[in-house]
């Protein structure tokens, strides 16, 4: 599907500029002296985004295990090493003398000694139910079931035998939700330490009955996986319930990698627990939650999603949870980059204008920020974009949004016709696309859903809805997930918001005037936190994290504040349309009025945003108009060649070049202990090789000199099979030079063969053993062997594949020429060799007589890549904007754009 998103027109400067104009974003801080432009994720490597934590960490992913093996390993190794560097207690024979040192011999001993009089004493269950707990299962099954287990949970354990699960039991009310039934038996299962046992009745109520010893022995195995017994032997720290580790994934976004994750583990991807969502075509790190997990039970997915890795596990109370983060911080390479009037320039002149650019932007950037816009990726990336979508749904036009969601590109079903051309996402498009269209025009919901790609749950779910309810739109809507189905109206929200940013610096500029709003704090706000909207989707909270916050409070500037300088243009916020905010009484709130009144902007009143579905009544949030990288950014300009060089390593890249080098250093002793075997292979190859010598010395010694018909070398250059044609290369006789120097007795041609011609030369003629091994190489044809050339040498012929290099003919003072092949047993090819260390290589002549050059290289020099510059950018934002619009303000508009309209 044509796409319309800036990240996908990244590489063409004027279509991402007609975006972003038709989304708003429209101005710029600073005028630049000199524009520049570069391509950004010319792979999706050159894009990296690490999560900043609320104690501003920067997260990496600093190692990962492929398998619970490896895992083991890692522990193994990581006790040894706690176990040498422990310090030795000072009674060795009072294994608790060392306070606090679980590591150490003495209380190893002792907790295994525990643990054989009791085996059952680590496993047994707190009487008491934590509170996390409690609240899960009140949320599952309702706060009187709740109390009821509870409180038959008590009498279980104050009994020493099972109870008798047929007198006594607990019933939940009928749940019809398969799903939820089952996460209840979990869950109960898991609190209860698998004394209560649980079974849905054929109304869908579940029935809580005590369980019998043998059960209570699995469920306490199940319910303790996690416990202090099972971890001692991992290498993670932390105390608690949830178990956080690092995700690092590439070319996904964050719902799809944990939704692969959770299909691998068989769990629902709610089970996570993320602080936000992180770009698709990019490579991103970030930490995410689980409960009731162990690391060994998770590491299969690095070994079965390429993509995906985690590693860095640590327990902790809490989960994590939306926004539980303080920003992003980006380092972003920007390839085949342009400067603005240097075509004149040398390559090392424009990489110092480069860098004197790009050193102007970022102070430029530090000093006045850029205009908090909402990236254009909030806006979709299909044709039809998410804010269209949302302007129908507002204006209550549910069957349009309908129509406009399952949109596509006529022009995807052409190219479906060309299958050869058609690689990775672009099928996919292909495939959603042929989809849509058998839904649309057919009514075939069955073919549809055959044919639509895995990744779009967004139709998949629409088209199943409708296909077994054909007019329900509302419910087909309300069938997504509700993170993407609040999507739509906040990239309506959002479209408004860029247009009134513009319209804003347009009119005032960066300065603060009357009328602005800024927060303020609240105290007696706090009190009437109703948590409206705290339970945003996953999707959006990062670009809604300035929305109304409970503990501040909206003001508009008064003349006062402007005389006091109270408050800067950091301050100013603006509201994105809703039924719970105030608009600007400066003249802004009434453009609000205008541009939402337009018919091609939805004809809505922004006084008027509830809806009877609660999903679609939009409450509006606050959004600070301008921004600035919350750390100093940096940048560097780097000179490359080719655009799939990674020049800046991933996470993955360093963690695979330190495991290389420790797998190196490992095998530096497994390789001294091979040494002697190669030694001894290496002198059996060079006796062999003086034993040929000496033998082919001795054949030279007490044969006859052969006929010169013999010393002729004929290479033949036919490789059809039918053809009998070679060529003379050399006539040889005993070589001798006299005083002067000049050669005597020898005389060298070269003729030219073809038996499938009448007119042969008079010094060509059929040899035998060269038709034989023309049948031979006939036979090998047959067979779908590689062509072969024939080296002939008097009477004898040898065959070689003319992907081998063509071995040499050596000649020597007391003998004729000889073929000698010497077999490499290191790289496994052959080379000519000469016997008598004096190598003369007879070149080859092709057929009209031009001698190819002696140097290979240099007769087929490879093309080198022409220089390039890129530009590497490093710098952090809070978690509500947008890198794509820092790289916008950096580079800046184009000389003609540089004033605003």
């Amino acid at each position: 599907m044509a796409t319309h998103t800036a990240m996908a027109q990244g590489s063409n400067a004027m279509m991402r500029s007609l975006l972003e104009q038709r989304v708003g974003i429209i101005h710029f801080v600073s005028t630049k002296d000199r524009s520049w432009s570069g391509q950004s994720r010319t792979r999706y490597t050159d894009f990296l985004v690490n999560e900043i934590t609320k104690d501003g960490k920067v997260v990496h992913l600093h190692d990962f295990h492929r398998n619970a093996r490896e895992l083991s390993r890692a522990a193994a190794s990581q006790h040894a090493a706690t176990q040498v560097s422990a310090p030795k207690p000072s009674k060795p024979d009072d294994a608790t003398s060392t306070v606090g040192d679980t590591n150490t011999v003495g209380s190893d001993k002792e907790h295994t000694a525990k643990e054989n009089s009791n085996p059952q004493a680590d496993h047994a269950p707190s009487d008491k139910i934590s509170d996390t707990d409690i609240d899960t299962l009140v949320d599952l099954v309702g706060q009187t079931a709740a109390d009821q287990l509870i409180v038959f949970f008590t009498k279980i354990q104050q009994n020493s035998k099972p109870l008798p699960n047929a007198h006594e039991f607990v019933t939940i009310p009928a749940i019809g939700e398969k799903s939820k039934r089952s996460q209840i038996h979990g869950e109960i299962r898991r609190i209860f330490s698998g004394k209560i046992e649980t079974v849905t009745g054929t109304d869908d109520s579940i029935k809580a009955t005590a369980a019998r010893k043998g059960n209570m022995q699995r469920g306490r195995r199940t319910a303790h996986a996690n416990d202090k017994g099972s971890r001692q032997n991992l290498p993670v720290g932390g105390t608690g319930p949830f178990l956080h580790f690092s995700l690092y994934k590439e070319n996904k976004d964050t719902m799809d990698a944990l939704s692969h994750m959770a299909k691998i583990l068989r769990i629902q991807p709610k089970a996570f627990g993320a602080a936000g969502t992180k770009d698709r075509r990019a490579v991103t790190v970030q930490r995410v939650s689980i409960k009731g997990r162990n690391p060994a039970s998770l590491i299969s997915v690095n070994e079965r999603i390429n993509s995906i890795k985690i590693g860095d596990f640590k327990y902790d109370q809490e989960p994590i949870r939306l926004s539980d983060h303080e920003g992003n911080e980006f380092v972003i390479v920007l390839k085949n980059c342009t400067f603005g009037d240097t075509d004149h320039l040398s390559f090392e002149e424009k990489l110092s204008a480069a860098k004197s650019t790009i050193d102007s932007a970022l102070a430029q950037l530090i000093q006045h920020g850029f205009i908090n816009y909402y990236g254009t990726q909030r806006f979709g990336t299909h044709q039809i974009g998410t804010q269209e979508i949302g302007m129908k749904i507002l204006q209550e036009d549910f069957a349009g949004a309908i129509q406009l969601l399952l949109s596509y590109d006529p022009l995807l079903l052409e190219k479906s016709q060309d299958q050869d051309h058609i690689k990775g996402a672009h099928r996919e498009d292909i495939d959603r696309a042929r989809a849509c269209s058998f839904f649309l025009e057919r009514s075939d919901s069955k073919a549809a859903l055959q044919c639509l790609p895995p990744r779009c749950h967004v139709e998949r779910n629409v088209i199943q809805h409708l296909g077994k309810n054909p007019s329900d739109f509302v419910g087909a809507l309300m069938s997504i997930s509700r993170s993407m189905r609040t999507m739509y109206g906040h990239a309506y929200q959002s479209l408004v918001w860029n247009f009134v940013a513009s319209k804003r610096w347009e009119r005032f500029g960066a300065e603060v005037v009357n009328g602005d709003l800024v927060l303020v704090k609240s105290a007696s706000a706090a009190a009437n936190d109703d948590v409206r909207e705290k339970q945003e989707s996953l999707m959006w909270e990062d670009d809604i994290a300035a929305a109304h916050d409970s503990a501040f409070v909206p003001h508009a500037v008064t003349e006062d504040d402007l005389q006091d300088e109270k408050f800067s243009m950091y301050d100013v916020v603006l509201p994105s349309p809703g039924w719970d905010v105030i608009y600007p009484p400066n003249g802004i709130g009434d453009f609000y009025v205008d541009f939402m009144g337009k018919p091609e902007n939805g004809g809505l009143d922004p006084h008027n945003m509830r809806r009877r579905q609660r999903d679609f009544s939009l409450p509006g949030s606050y959004r600070k108009l301008m921004g600035k990288p919350n750390r100093v950014p940096t940048a560097s300009v780097q000179a490359y060649s080719s655009d799939l060089e990674q020049l800046v390593p991933t996470d993955l890249d360093l963690i695979r070049s330190r495991k290389a080098e420790e797998a190196a250093k490992s095998g530096s002793r497994q390789q001294i202990d091979t040494t002697a075997w190669h030694k001894f292979a290496q002198d059996v190859r060079q006796e062999e090789l003086e034993q040929s010598k000496r033998r082919a010395a001795q054949r030279e010694a007490e044969g006859p000199a052969p006929s010169v018909r013999i010393n002729d070398t004929w290479v033949q250059t036919s490789v059809d099979g039918i053809s009998n044609k070679r060529i003379k290369i050399a006539k040889h006789t005993n070589v001798l030079e006299d005083e002067t120097g000049h050669t005597t007795g020898g005389d060298s041609s070269i003729q030219t063969e073809d038996s499938a011609q009448d007119n042969e030369p008079a010094e060509a003629k059929t040899d035998a053993a060269v038709v034989n091994q023309q049948n031979k190489t006939d036979e090998l044809k047959d067979q779908q062997a590689p062509p072969q050339q024939s080296v002939s040498t008097g009477s004898e012929t040898t065959a070689y594949n003319i992907s081998q290099p063509i071995p040499q003919m050596t000649t020597s003072n007391d003998g004729p020429p000889r073929l000698e092949i010497d077999l490499d047993l290191n790289e496994g090819s052959t080379k000519p060799r000469s016997l008598n260390d004096s190598d003369h290589s007879t070149p080859i002549v092709a057929q009209d007589g031009a001698k190819p050059p002696e140097n290979e290289t240099n007769a087929h020099p490879k093309p080198t890549d022409t220089e390039k510059i890129a530009v590497v950018l490093r710098f952090a934002l809070d978690t509500s904007q947008y890198a794509t619009i820092v790289l916008r303000e950096l580079q800046g508009a184009p000389a003609a754009n540089n004033d605003p309209a």
